[in-house]
């Protein structure tokens, strides 16, 4: 039995925890530093800005450091164990602005080794068919988390962040111990030719046009769900039930991610893309014009089924713009493109246009769904391996 796309799971699950940790004592924290409130999404915005950076940065180094040295285990695991140190370390700041915010960017930072790198580590001797299982995996626990979200930010309300963010390190440090380990079980050499060979010829639309598709689609998710959910449960609902509501959107995206891999064996990740973007921008039209108080959670949870195919699809298309051990720079580039959507999102809630933007979704979708499906009719770039 393979266990890797487990393993990927439970990781992404605990890691995905440590950020709504962080969201939900921020403010706390914030105020124990003597920090106006008001910087709160200031500093989220920040550290967004600083994950479109390192995400790609962080990739590009995976990809060399796997040709040039073929084991990159060992640095994933030295600058995750930083990483939650830092985390640890972020309630023991006390009243030091300084010492608080210093440690925020060193965990922002450093936590970026478990996105791009920790994916094309365990997906670099994957077979073709075993890749669609292990973006699935990434998904499943990343949506795992989403859904039990809303009850842990409800749980800790009250507590002394200490303790949560003590055993969450913890937690996330034993599970990447033995990281290193595998990858020298496994005899891995510079360059090795085991790395699977993608063809680039798979993909109809060159590479920049298809992250600026991603980010359309990533901006349609974190309107959808993050500005247009809660205000449109709470219109039929009350707020009272935000907290058994606001998780189908991520239940949906986790029945995407099982989705993604058979559809994707069926026909390609190309058409999985653009079926899940279609199927997102239907939903939300159905979120935002069908009006009765049934089809709002029908629409989130729909929605959210669409993007989980999507984005699992998206794995596979990035990877198919570089060969080899090439793919790490792209799935960094993948993970840029989403924080590059939370950092628009954050954006518009500043500018006071959250309300503005309540109607993009749907179109955004679309957009991105429409020009690889128009584009899959034509006839593939010459070389789509180039970026922009």
């Amino acid at each position: 039995m393979n266990f890797r796309p487990l393993y990927l799971a439970v990781i992404q699950f605990v890691f995905v925890s440590t950020w709504t940790l962080y969201v939900v004592f921020l403010p706390e924290l914030l105020l124990r530093a003597g920090i106006e409130k008001a910087w709160l999404p200031r500093i989220l915005l920040i550290d967004q800005l600083l994950m479109v950076v390192f995400d790609f940065g962080f990739g590009v180094a995976a990809a060399r450091g796997m040709q040039r040295y073929g084991r990159i285990a060992p640095a994933i695991l030295g600058v995750s164990l930083a990483s939650c140190l830092a985390f640890l370390l972020l309630p023991q700041a006390g009243s030091s602005a300084p010492l608080l915010l210093g440690l925020t960017v060193a965990w922002v930072i450093s936590s970026s080794a478990l996105r791009a790198p920790l994916y094309a580590l365990l997906s670099r001797h994957a077979a073709t068919s075993e890749r669609a299982s292990i973006a699935g995996a990434m998904t499943l626990g990343i949506a795992a988390a989403g859904t039990l979200a809303p009850w842990l930010g409800l749980q800790l309300k009250g507590l002394d962040p200490a303790l949560p963010f003590v055993v969450s390190s913890l937690v996330l440090a034993a599970l990447v111990l033995p990281l290193a380990a595998a990858e020298r079980a496994a005899g891995i050499k510079p360059d090795s030719s085991d790395a699977p060979q993608t063809n680039p010829q798979t993909n109809p639309v060159p590479a920049g046009s298809f992250f600026i598709l991603l980010l359309a689609g990533a901006l349609a998710f974190q309107i959808f769900f993050n500005l247009a959910a809660a205000p449109g449960y709470v219109r039929h609902f009350g707020a009272n039930a935000l907290v058994w509501l606001m998780p189908l959107f991520w239940i949906g995206v986790a029945a995407g991610s099982l989705l993604a891999g058979p559809l994707a064996r069926r026909t390609s990740p190309v058409a999985g893309f653009t079926a899940g973007c279609i199927l997102s921008a239907l939903a939300a039209l159905l979120f935002q014009y069908g009006g009765a108080a049934p089809l709002t959670p029908i629409g989130q949870a729909l929605g959210g089924i669409g993007w989980g195919i999507a984005l699992c699809s998206a794995f596979s298309i990035a990877e198919r713009y570089s060969t080899g051990n090439g793919g790490a720079r792209m799935v960094g580039a993948l993970f840029s493109m989403l924080a590059l959507a939370a950092v628009t999102r954050i954006g518009l809630n500043l500018a006071g246009l959250a309300d503005t933007a309540l109607s993009m979704p749907a179109f955004l979708w679309l957009i991105a769904g429409a020009a690889l499906l128009v584009a899959m009719t034509r006839k593939p770039p010459r070389d789509n391996r180039q970026v922009g």
